[in-house]
């Protein structure tokens, strides 16, 4: 989002000398890196109450989600979660770390067991535009992938899709280098301050 984007910018001029490696992971290898002490931080989607682990959680913001399958999908009509419940999934995490699984659960829906878990973002989004599978997606995701939205429809269901909260995860503060809990602060001001923008 452009807040990171500003606050590692605004991080850089204030601490040049410090190295500072981004990763890209699935949240559960992200969560592990971080309990291993590999990582110092994460942003992540997955739900705190699964993965406390005795980390400091700061819910930054919400990430609206839809679900979509590709464009002449039979059920590219489909209205209802219900329509849904059958049929072949492609998601980015297992059923149990997903919003998805927990919205079948909410709606007292048997939750899908024919799922195709991809950690690749390109082989994802072909897979998406090329299969009969339905897919989870953050929406930011779709309106910035013009080439992604093209092959694909949204879902209009009565059901809402609940967002996807971002949250900042990190080792117990006082643990952490100077430099790390400078950055955290960072982000955490960038979302959370009164002057911050909407994401």
């Amino acid at each position: 989002s452009q807040q990171v984007v500003s606050s590692l910018n605004r991080y850089r001029k204030r601490y040049p000398r410090v190295g500072v490696q981004i990763h890209e992971l699935r949240p559960s290898k992200l969560m592990e890196g971080l309990r291993e002490g590999f990582l110092d931080m994460v942003l992540t989607s997955l739900p705190q109450a699964r993965n406390a682990d005795g980390f400091h959680w700061t819910e930054l913001y919400q990430q609206p989600t839809v679900l979509a399958v590709r464009k002449g999908h039979p059920l590219t009509g489909a209205t209802s979660l219900h329509q849904l419940s059958g049929q072949e999934w492609l998601l980015q995490d297992s059923m149990e770390q997903s919003n998805v699984g927990a919205l079948f659960a909410k709606h007292g829906l048997p939750v899908p067991d024919k799922v195709i878990e991809c950690a690749s973002v390109v082989l994802y989004s072909e897979l998406a535009g090329n299969s009969d599978a339905i897919s989870y997606w953050s929406l930011r995701v779709l309106e910035r992938t013009q080439f992604i939205m093209q092959s694909l429809c949204v879902l209009d269901l009565v059901e809402a899709i609940a967002p996807m909260n971002i949250s900042l995860v990190c080792r117990d503060p006082e643990l952490m280098t100077r430099e790390a809990k400078a950055l955290a602060d960072e982000l955490i001001y960038a979302y959370k301050s009164p002057h911050a923008k909407a994401e």
